[in-house]
C-alpha cells in the first residue's frame, strides 16, 4: 500500500480557505464597490456595497455577463472594455465614472487591476470603485471660490488703475493679441537688452511708423525684460498689431506674481517681490496705454500696449 502524506496540502488548503474568508470579510465590509469578472466577462464575486447600490444579490449575478446585469448599455460597454484592456495588458487602469442613480448623479473613481493565480497566470479582473462625489463637489466649491477671489482682484486692480492694468488668464491674453509683426525672440543675459531694444525699435519703425511714444514704451518693455531675466533666468518677447494698437509681449517661465502683492506692485513705485515682473509695474503702466497680465506658477506673460 502506497501512503501519501497530504498533511502539508491540507494545511495549505486550509490556509487558502482562511485567506479567502478574510479577504471576503474585508471586501464585504468596505464602503467601496468591489466586483470580480473572469476571462469571459462573467461575475465571479461582488461585495455587499455592490448588492446595496445595484439592488442585486451576489447569488443573482454570479456567472452572468456584465451586460446582463447593468441595464445601461454604455456602462456595460465601458466596464467590458476596461476589463478586456486590463486582462490584455496586465496593467491596472484607473477611470472616473459618472453613475446615475435614483438619489442623483454620483461620481466614482474606479481602479481595475488583474488577478493572478499561484502560477502567476491572470484569471480575472477586479474593480474597486470609491464614491468621490463629495470630494468633487468640495473641489468645485474651492475652484469657484478661487475664481471669485481672482475676479475680485481683476475688478479692483482694473478700477484703481483706471482700466490700465488688466489681469487675464493665459487663454484670455492669447485671444487679446493681434497679428505678430516680428519673430518671437529670447534673451537670457542683461548684455542682450540693448540688442532687444534695437530690435523692437526696428519693428516699430517698419510696422508702426506713426507711433510717437515708441521710446517711452521700450523703456517699459526693458523694465519687464530685466525682471524676467532677473527672476526667471530668461525672457521671450514679440511685437503684435491689434487694429491700430501696437502690442509688445514679454513672457517667462518663472515663479509668477502672487495676486496678493499685485496691488502694491501696480501702485507703489519700486515695490519688489521675488516673483517675475514683480518690480516696475508703475513704470510699465506710466509708459503704456494699457498693460495686460497673465501670471501663475511657471508662466508670466505681460503685454504693453500703445496706440500713440
Amino acid at each position: 500500500v502506497h501512503v501519501v502524506d497530504i498533511t502539508d496540502r491540507r494545511i495549505a488548503d486550509a490556509r487558502l480557505r482562511d485567506s479567502e474568508a478574510r479577504l471576503r470579510d474585508i471586501i464585504g465590509n468596505t464602503n467601496a464597490i468591489v466586483f470580480v469578472t473572469d476571462l469571459d466577462g462573467r461575475f465571479a464575486l461582488v461585495n455587499r456595497e455592490f448588492e446595496r447600490l445595484f439592488g442585486a444579490t451576489e447569488a443573482s449575478v454570479l456567472g452572468k455577463r456584465i451586460e446582463d446585469v447593468f441595464a445601461a448599455p454604455e456602462m456595460a460597454q465601458a466596464l467590458n472594455a476596461r476589463a478586456r484592456q486590463v486582462l490584455e495588458t496586465a496593467a491596472p487602469l484607473q477611470k472616473e465614472d459618472i453613475v446615475h442613480m435614483a438619489s442623483g448623479e454620483r461620481t466614482y473613481m474606479s481602479l481595475t487591476f488583474p488577478l493572478r493565480d499561484a502560477a502567476g497566470s491572470i484569471y480575472a479582473a477586479c474593480t474597486v470603485s470609491t464614491d468621490i462625489t463629495e470630494v468633487k463637489r468640495a473641489e468645485a466649491e474651492l475652484q469657484e471660490r478661487d475664481r471669485a477671489i481672482r475676479q475680485a482682484y481683476v475688478d479692483v486692480i482694473a478700477a484703481v488703475t483706471g482700466n490700465k492694468l488688466i489681469l487675464m488668464t493665459e487663454a484670455e491674453l492669447e485671444a487679446a493679441l493681434g497679428e505678430p509683426v516680428s519673430p518671437l525672440r529670447e534673451l537670457s543675459a542683461f548684455e542682450d537688452l540693448s540688442a532687444a531694444r534695437a530690435d523692437i525699435k526696428k519693428s516699430f519703425a517698419e510696422s508702426f511708423p506713426d507711433v510717437t511714444t515708441v521710446d517711452e514704451l521700450i523703456v517699459g518693455v526693458c523694465e519687464a525684460l530685466t525682471n524676467s531675466i532677473k527672476h526667471a533666468g530668461a525672457a521671450r518677447y514679440q511685437v503684435f498689431r491689434r487694429n491700430e494698437t501696437a502690442q509688445v509681449m514679454i513672457a517667462d517661465d518663472g515663479p509668477g506674481v502672487d495676486f496678493t502683492t499685485l496691488p502694491k506692485a501696480a501702485l507703489e513705485a519700486g515695490f519688489s517681490t521675488k516673483g517675475s515682473l514683480g518690480v516696475g509695474f508703475t513704470i510699465m503702466l506710466e509708459l503704456s496705454d494699457r498693460l495686460l497680465l497673465s501670471t501663475q506658477e511657471g508662466s508670466t506673460i505681460v503685454v504693453l500696449e500703445t496706440a500713440g
